[in-house]
C-alpha cells in the first residue's frame, strides 16, 4: 500500500520507486562524462527494474515479470537519451541478473546477460553472455531483439 510518506521518499529520491533486493536484473548505465554523486565522482547508474509495491508484477509470472522489468530497462534508456541526461551521451549499457539482491549477498555474483557499447560514430558493438544463449535460440532472438532496440533509441537521439 503506497502511504504518504512513501510517495514523498519516492519524490525526493526517485531510485526508490524501485526494488533494489526483488529486481531479477539489474542495469547498469555508462556515460561518456562523469559527475558528482555524493562525494565521488561517476560515470555509472544503475537500475533495479521492479517497481515497489506493483500488484501486477507480483500477480505475473516468471516470464511475465523479466518481461515488466525488460520493459522498464527500455523506460531508463528512452529517458537517458531524451531526458536530463540527453546531453551526457550514453558509453555501454550492460544487463546483468540481481542474484547479489543489490548487493546484500556480498559473495554472489550477478551474471551479465548482454551489453551493448556505442562506439565513436553511432557504430555499436552488441555481446551476448554465451552461456545464457547457448542452447537456447528462443533467448538468443530476445536478447537480440532488446539489444536492437536499444541501439534504436541511441541511434535515434544521437542523429
Amino acid at each position: 500500500m503506497t502511504t504518504f510518506s512513501t510517495m514523498t521518499n519516492r519524490h525526493q529520491n526517485p531510485d526508490a520507486i524501485f526494488d533494489t533486493i526483488n529486481s531479477k536484473m539489474c542495469l547498469s548505465v555508462y556515460h561518456v562524462h562523469a559527475w558528482v554523486s555524493g562525494k565521488k565522482s561517476t560515470n555509472l547508474s544503475k537500475h533495479y527494474l521492479k517497481f515497489l509495491d506493483d500488484a501486477s508484477y507480483e500477480a505475473a509470472s516468471d516470464d511475465e515479470q523479466v518481461y515488466l522489468e525488460l520493459k522498464n530497462a527500455e523506460r531508463v534508456i528512452d529517458s537517458k537519451v531524451n531526458g536530463r541526461y540527453a546531453a551526457n551521451p550514453i558509453r555501454t549499457i550492460m544487463l546483468y541478473t540481481n542474484d547479489n539482491q543489490g548487493g546484500t549477498k556480498q559473495n554472489t555474483p550477478n551474471i551479465l546477460l548482454c551489453k551493448l557499447i556505442v562506439k565513436v560514430g553511432n557504430r555499436f558493438e552488441l555481446e551476448v553472455n554465451p552461456q545464457i544463449v547457448e542452447h537456447n535460440e528462443e533467448a538468443k532472438q530476445a536478447i537480440g531483439e532488446l539489444l536492437a532496440s536499444w541501439q534504436f533509441s541511441i541511434q535515434k537521439a544521437y542523429q
